[in-house]
């Protein structure tokens, strides 16, 4: 065989079947690739107790999302979350795409884990005065938006509403301030550090039964700290009618508080926030390789020998199998890094499935190599002669009748 066409397959049937089969196995592959999107690579079942109270999660875990039932039973009675209206539903299920976020089944691990997305308690503020007094009831809820995780140096929205339960001779109660505070890890042995994260002075007055307020601030957790509480608070001023005020004269108020009820928070890091990142976008990731991957094998098939289509193909059938078989990682790692998070990582177990969708994405190499192995000569550069002349350079060897190439004719020395 000549040297311009050492590396070339150049028989038209073997080529033929080659692009046929190419075509076949990226068939195959793609088929192999979206039958396990659709079905379940991982599950995640277990159960634990908040307190008392049982509960419970069964989750499936498909590439493009999650599909999961949690029981969690009387939950709202726990004394964890018990009194003045803590909202927890006694069940909670859904089918969550990974690109739109964790929503609601983070929510659910978060009530899971012993936490909720609101904390409520009463006051009784009140005017200290023999004969001429007055008294109010208020009620007070910490919200926040998102549990248990939050991500570290991202704002995370906190509220705090006030409203004015009952009053007796009473001319306004006077929302002083609000402020939000995060309870961090102790270092070593010592208390629990405190940090005010948002805080605002509004000066607002409830005046009858029914008034409320609400204040809405960001917080930000600036460090991996792990486990934090969310701790909520509000200055209160009495005034009555008589136009005495709860306030002290050594500083504080007359007010029977109980003190702030904390939200339980996880940190989440940086690097674990990047992990879950690759996993929601592991299926646009295969999407967009199997797409490659079968358009290449189409141009290599009806390609019909263009030089062009032929060089590109193979060039897309190998593209197409770099995304499909990153994806997988890119899933593993991410729903590694979200089980760590959830704290139980016995609870997850990973399915044949799994290893279907290995072998579908493997098995994408293999198109772009056999499109590799009859591909076109690539075109033919401009030469120069011995005087530094531009000349015609070698043409692509012609077809003959019997469907093999010839060789080039204007090569120094005749036919090769």
């Amino acid at each position: 065989m000549p040297p311009w066409r050492n590396d070339l397959i150049t028989d038209e049937k073997r080529s033929r079947l080659f692009r046929v089969l190419g075509m076949a196995v990226a068939t195959a592959s793609i088929a192999m690739m979206m039958a396990a999107a659709m079905m379940p690579w991982a599950a995640l079942n277990g159960k634990t107790k908040v307190g008392p109270i049982p509960v419970s999660l069964d989750a499936d875990m498909m590439e493009y999302g999650i599909n999961y039932k949690a029981d969690l039973g009387n939950l709202s009675d726990a004394p964890l979350f018990s009194g003045l209206g803590s909202k927890i539903p006694s069940g909670m299920s859904g089918n969550k795409v990974f690109l739109t976020g964790l929503g609601e089944f983070q929510e659910t691990i978060g009530f899971v884990k012993g936490t909720s997305k609101e904390k409520v308690i009463k006051v009784n503020t009140y005017t200290w005065n023999q004969t001429q007094k007055g008294t109010a009831d208020a009620r007070m809820t910490t919200y926040v938006k998102t549990i248990p995780w939050w991500p570290v140096g991202l704002g995370q929205d906190v509220g705090m509403k006030v409203e004015l339960t009952a009053a007796y001779n009473i001319s306004e109660l006077k929302v002083q301030k609000v402020w939000f505070e995060l309870q961090l890890p102790a270092k070593g042995n010592g208390t629990p550090l405190h940090k005010t994260v948002w805080e605002t002075s509004p000066g607002d007055s409830l005046k009858k039964v029914g008034d409320e307020k609400t204040y809405w601030g960001k917080a930000v957790v600036d460090d991996d700290y792990g486990e934090f509480s969310v701790l909520g608070y509000v200055q209160l001023e009495l005034f009555d009618e008589y136009g005495n005020s709860n306030k002290k004269e050594q500083g504080g108020y007359n007010e029977v508080n109980p003190g702030p009820r904390e939200i339980k928070l996880w940190t989440m890091s940086t690097e674990k926030t990047a992990r879950i990142a690759l996993m929601a976008g592991a299926f646009p990731i295969t999407i967009a390789g199997t797409i490659l991957l079968a358009t290449g094998a189409a141009m290599g098939l009806f390609g019909n020998g263009r030089d062009r289509l032929g060089r590109l193909s193979w060039k897309l059938c190998l593209a197409g199998f770099i995304l499909s078989i990153l994806a997988v990682p890119f899933y593993v790692t991410g729903v590694n890094a979200l089980i760590d998070l959830t704290g139980y990582t016995s609870w997850l177990s990973w399915r044949p499935v799994f290893y279907l969708a290995i072998a579908g994405a493997s098995l994408s190499v293999v198109p772009g190599i056999m499109l590799f192995l009859v591909r076109p000569p690539a075109a033919p550069r401009p030469v120069k002669d011995e005087k530094g002349e531009k000349k015609e350079a070698a043409k692509t060897p012609e077809k003959t009748s019997e469907g093999r190439r010839q060789p080039p004719t204007n090569l120094k020395g005749g036919n090769a």
